[in-house]
């Protein structure tokens, strides 16, 4: 494909992206950050909630981008003006365009998941072509961008996709996960910001994206300073800490997932998985 035309491509597809979300007056006038953080701590954190939500939505397609901005309070898109976080965003969907080993999922308009691998159909895809995709019996169905229920780009599988004894197609790479989830080994959950929940016996397993963070050890609270209003969880992990969704949205729906019901004792609840719960202020200023 020409470079001009893969340029229009990709204009088109932030055009589309950024239409369903948010303006340029959302971004640049009613979130704006304000100048004095310290005497505006409300109106920042509702700022700064609503900027990383729309940029959650604009990374959509390129997860090791969104993991990155994920795991980054100080990530400098947030304070982007709006013409730099589409300069910035135009060159992160060009590498996501141009990474011929990427596997682009679509969902059609009937729920049918397929995969797409040529880049060639890639590009015609997201130009508003009609292209032909496999789904998971091995059958090709066509999808176009208009129709689609929803697409994002996802690393490609090992190519251990089928059951020895019963060839059944599997999704991950030698099946290992569909047959534990089926034998009732692992409850598999999955949130925002592409995190994946595994409970495995008196273990909480912690993976986002293409990583695995491995066992959950500890879960930080962490509250505006001098206030009772929490700023944001943090999952601590063997691999590293994960930030969950800001405010308390994201802490609730990470314990709503684990079963960790609100009108428990969460320490308490969270004690039987080895994991530790812990408070802190966090300074906006």
């Amino acid at each position: 494909m020409k470079k001009p035309k893969l340029r229009q491509l990709i204009r088109e597809e932030i055009k589309s992206l950024v239409n369903e979300g948010f303006t340029k007056n959302d971004w640049n006038v009613k979130w704006k950050l304000p100048q004095d953080n310290l005497f505006n701590a409300s109106k920042t954190i509702d700022a700064v909630n609503n900027r990383s939500n729309a940029i959650q939505d604009l990374l959509k397609l390129n997860p090791k981008k969104l993991q990155a901005f994920n795991n980054d309070d100080e990530h400098p898109a947030i304070k982007m003006s709006y013409n730099e976080l589409m300069r910035w965003y135009y060159s992160i969907m060009k590498e996501s365009v141009n990474e011929g080993s990427r596997t682009l999922q679509v969902t059609d308009g009937n729920g049918k998941v397929v995969l797409i691998t040529d880049p060639k159909d890639i590009e015609n895809f997201l130009a508003g072509e009609e292209v032909y995709g496999e789904d998971k019996d091995g059958g090709l169905i066509g999808v176009s961008i208009d129709s689609a229920l929803d697409h994002q780009m996802a690393e490609g599988t090992c190519g251990y996709d089928t059951d020895a004894k019963t060839g059944k197609k599997l999704t991950t790479p030698g099946g290992l996960k569909e047959s534990a989830i089926e034998l009732g080994y692992l409850s598999e959950i999955k949130i925002s910001r592409n995190i994946e929940i595994d409970i495995v016996g008196n273990d909480i397993m912690i993976k986002q994206g293409d990583k695995d963070f491995g066992k959950l050890v500890g879960i930080t609270e962490a509250y505006i300073e001098g206030t009772d209003r929490l700023y944001r969880g943090y999952l601590k992990t063997e691999g590293g800490q994960i930030n969950l969704n800001g405010g308390e949205s994201g802490l609730f729906e990470f314990y709503d997932a684990v079963g960790a019901k609100r009108d428990t004792d969460v320490r308490e609840f969270f004690s039987k998985y080895g994991v530790e719960i812990t408070e802190r202020e966090f300074d906006v200023s």
